[in-house]
């Protein structure tokens, strides 16, 4: 009897050491506890949107996803410190949904921002008029599509053609062909 007390101690105390390790394991240097959930990088619409727009593009182009809008663009450097990192932590927690690349340079072809619901509202405007400001001012071609519920490459994809290419090659900021029939799927590009 007292040899299966000793044992239950034992267990006792291994199973006490195992969750105070791997409590210890999920704490930073700090001592804080770890508490990260894994997530999916796109939502169920956003994944649809990538996979049809990733059919409309050429083999020589790329598509990321979810790029950071530092990644894209920076404040001017003839800019004060000051001034450069006010700037700076205006544009460090954005991103821009899509971007289209060369896939030899990686220089940036066209960002895409899938447009939902969420940005029909007030304070999401505002943002998304910033974004199209600054992307603007770096140069940087933007499409904005609004979202479905399901996207159809082989319908979209000779209207994105021809944006992409109408907009590279006459250097333009913003298109919107009188005859365009897809309005109600592409509303504004820059």
């Amino acid at each position: 009897m007292t040899e299966t007390i000793i044992y239950m101690l034992l267990a006792l105390i291994a199973v006490v050491i195992s969750n105070l390790i791997s409590a210890n394991l999920r704490k930073t240097p700090g001592g804080e506890q770890q508490n990260w959930l894994k997530k999916k990088l796109l939502t169920g619409n956003e994944l649809k949107c990538f996979h049809a727009v990733n059919h409309c593009i050429d083999a020589d182009q790329n598509i990321s996803c979810k790029v950071r809008l530092t990644d894209l663009i920076e404040p001017e450097k003839r800019l004060k410190k000051s001034e450069w990192h006010k700037q700076f932590n205006r544009i460090k927690s954005k991103h821009i949904d899509f971007v289209i690349t060369d896939k030899n340079t990686m220089n940036t072809i066209i960002a895409i921002e899938l447009d939902d619901s969420s940005h029909r509202r007030n304070g999401r405007r505002d943002r998304d008029d910033f974004i199209n400001a600054c992307l603007k001012s770096a140069n940087i071609r933007l499409l904005r599509l609004n979202s479905y519920k399901t996207y159809m490459p082989e319908r979209i994809k000779p209207k994105i053609l021809e944006i992409i290419q109408y907009i590279l090659s006459a250097k333009v900021w913003s298109f919107i062909s009188p005859d365009y029939k897809l309005m109600d799927l592409i509303f504004c590009t820059y």
